[in-house]
């Protein structure tokens, strides 16, 4: 595995060292946000709004999508073209009409249509949730309203986002929420929070995990997870179970493992094997599985293992808990937009929910579909690819308008840290490629973003190992603690 990873890097280096000999140009990023695979995404805020299975970010956003390229960014349409030039020095994704960019001036507000509709005093900015953007200034995070109105002074250490009618913020260590007006509705005391859901919110004190009600009581005790589909995990005496937004117990604990509720069902674990459970915790398909995972598109993703430990082989079940696709294939990712990315003897591709093969097993790397596009990577080329067949890649020099580069392009970011819209250097008018500073730098950003990516490449398979077999402790709502 490590040989495989190293080979990979290399190749990916001296590639790279080509591409940019022979004058080939590329988009540097793709989306506001670098995932752990090297990609760039945007996502509002990488603590508190990833769904209740940790699924990927979209890429398009009301069919727009970031992209840059020697430090500018600009944003290109579902058809690979770019609509509103390569210009500022940083971009958010596009949510409820509106992305921010950075300019030489500071950061503004932006439509679709690329109108400035209005300047925003800050340092950081981030999409739109629920009519509110979370803002940093001076180290501290706040919120304006769609017109650009400060609705939340930004005095919090940190914040999450907008969701019925709270946000969580935090302040000297502890997390508490306020309302959508900055008024302090909870005062912040908790050990970790996470947004209100169905109702409730779920805290931490003293390693305890609690659902606190609209009005700041405590509904119950040693839960592992927020309001799901009504739901929220607990765990008993006897095993795992679930209970309701007031509290009361809907599901027994009598289950040796639960996963999170999706789509109607959860998969739990019975004397060792798996099946699915409906939300009033009536049995719907049988306990034959080694592992399970919550179902997505209608279906659910399975796989067996010989020694219970191993897994052999990947497949998935419809709703009925009929197989679809037998569990054959070594590596594989739940459904999203009717397309699930499979892997076999290395390579990625993807299914539909019929189970055929509708993308060839030719890739190193392939994401989730999200509004029919997905990006799936070779060579270290990444392309976006799309449901009915058709693609674009972000390697296309003829199809990047020339536009100035700033006099020093910003040092990426690294994968742990939020989208970031910082203001930049006056641009100035940019020298020949192969005598550029800024095509020097280009260079050396794109060789060590390789490196990186294949050392992660590395890290992730272990990882991803190491993950199933530690499968009883990385769980459904364990996760969520």
């Amino acid at each position: 595995m490590r040989k495989r990873a190293l080979c990979f890097l290399i190749i990916a280096l001296l590639l790279m060292q080509t591409a940019f000999a022979s004058g080939i140009g590329a988009f540097d990023r793709v989306g506001s946000y670098e995932t752990a695979d090297g990609l760039y995404y945007a996502a509002y805020d990488r603590t508190y709004n990833i769904d209740a299975h940790g699924s990927e970010p979209p890429l398009f956003t009301e069919e727009l999508a970031p992209v840059s390229l020697s430090g500018l960014w600009g944003y290109v349409n579902t058809s690979g073209v770019v609509v509103i030039d390569l210009v500022y020095t940083s971009a958010t994704q596009f949510s409820e009409g509106r992305a921010f960019v950075g300019t030489a001036a500071g950061i503004v507000c932006i439509d679709p249509e690329n109108q400035t509709l209005f300047a925003l005093d800050c340092t950081r900015a981030f999409p739109y949730v629920n009519g509110l953007a979370k803002f940093e200034k001076d180290g501290k995070y706040g919120f304006v309203d769609l017109d650009g109105t400060v609705v939340v002074p930004a005095m919090w250490d940190d914040a999450g986002y907008a969701a019925e009618g709270y946000i969580v913020v935090r302040k000297d260590g502890r997390y508490g929420y306020v309302d959508y007006s900055g008024n302090i509705f909870i005062t912040p005391q908790y050990d970790s929070a996470a947004a209100f859901s169905g109702g409730a919110a779920y805290v931490q004190a003293d390693g305890i995990g609690m659902l606190l009600n609209p009005e700041g009581d405590v509904i119950c005790e040693n839960v592992y997870s927020g309001i799901i589909e009504g739901l929220a995990l607990t765990e008993g005496e006897d095993g795992w179970g679930f209970v309701d937004a007031s509290g009361a117990v809907v599901i027994d604990c009598v289950w040796e493992d639960a996963d999170l509720p999706s789509e109607g069902c959860i998969a739990v674990r019975k004397d060792g094997k798996w099946g699915y459970i409906n939300l009033e915790g009536d049995t719907v398909i049988d306990f034959l599985w080694d592992y399970a995972w919550p179902y997505s598109d209608g279906i659910a993703m399975v796989a067996l293992s010989q020694n219970g430990y191993d897994i052999d082989g990947f497949g998935y079940i419809n709703s009925l808990g009929e197989e679809i696709v037998p569990c054959s294939y070594e590596d594989a990712k739940s459904f999203s937009d009717g397309r699930a990315a499979v892997c076999q003897d290395g390579k990625w591709g993807y299914i539909d929910v019929l189970g055929t093969q509708v993308v060839p097993c030719e890739y190193e790397y392939a994401a989730d579909f999200h509004e029919n596009f997905a990006v799936v990577g070779q060579n270290g080329v990444f392309s976006v690819i799309g449901s009915l067949g058709n693609a674009f890649t972000f390697y296309r020099q003829e199809e990047i308008p020339a536009e100035p580069v700033p006099e020093e392009t910003p040092e990426d970011e690294p994968a742990e840290s939020l989208p970031e819209i910082l203001p930049g250097p006056e641009p100035q008018e940019p020298e020949k490629p192969k005598t550029s500073p800024g095509s020097i730098i280009a260079i050396i950003i794109a060789v060590l973003g390789i490196s990186a990516l294949a050392a992660v490449v590395l890290i992730r398979e272990i990882n991803i190992r190491r993950r199933r077999r530690r499968h009883l402790a990385t769980r459904g709502g364990k996760r969520a603690k």
